[in-house]
């Protein structure tokens, strides 16, 4: 399959605002939480962030040679609005634009999977393992690092038919909240690679509604 496969990345902007936690205290140490408590976690963080706007760019290489620029728009306003609007894109980036979702809500990912296993990882962060928690969810399998100190999404792998999707999440404060600042993405299998970085936050102003029913592709 292309790389260029829709591969369902639905989310954008919706971990700009949920995953973009303030400093939570991590849990007692030795005592793993459950699933449940993880969601609750990643869900309940920023309670006074109601919405946002931000410009992304996205730097592509592909195969070490070609570089390309895809800028896009993400609005998102909680509880579950969220939409990413693609300017000027070369036709050969253009399905990109989905590829950018996903990756950056753990609200949605964790919406979408159950965790097959939970195990400490390195200091301060647990490994959740993750399957999809019903047939429709693509891709089936999945796994996520998460960092406890601060209750932020730090990676992310998708487990595809046709290859793994990584991802890895930087985070910066940005008027009192932790929001991300850098994520790259690596196709697994394919020559392909992209930093995504954010300017121009606009956070608590007010979005048109017909925002999130229009074109994401303009």
């Amino acid at each position: 399959m292309s790389w260029v496969t829709r591969v369902r990345l639905q989310c954008f902007a919706a971990m700009a605002i949920a995953a973009l936690s303030v400093a939570l205290p991590a849990g007692s140490a030795g005592i793993k939480p459950t699933f449940e408590q993880i969601v609750e976690h990643l869900s309940s963080v920023n309670p006074s962030l109601r919405t946002l706007t931000v410009e992304q760019t996205a730097i592509v290489h592909w195969m070490g040679i070609f570089h390309f620029l895809l800028r896009t728009t993400v609005y998102a306003a909680r509880p579950a609005l969220y939409k990413v609007v693609v300017h000027e894109a070369p036709a050969l980036l253009r399905p990109l634009g989905d590829t950018f979702y996903l990756v950056s809500s753990p609200e949605q990912v964790l919406a979408d999977y159950r965790a097959s296993s939970i195990r400490q990882g390195a200091e301060n962060t647990l490994v959740l393992e993750l399957a999809a928690g019903r047939p429709s969810v693509n891709p089936p399998s999945g796994a996520a690092v998460i960092d406890t100190a601060r209750w932020l999404l730090e990676d992310v792998t998708l487990n595809y038919q046709w290859g793994q999707l990584k991802v890895h999440y930087s985070y910066a404060e940005v008027e009192g909240f932790l929001l991300p600042d850098a994520i790259s993405i690596a196709l697994v299998r394919f020559p392909l690679t992209a930093e995504l970085t954010y300017k121009d936050y606009r956070l608590n102003t007010p979005i048109d509604p017909s925002v999130f029913a229009q074109d994401p592709l303009r």
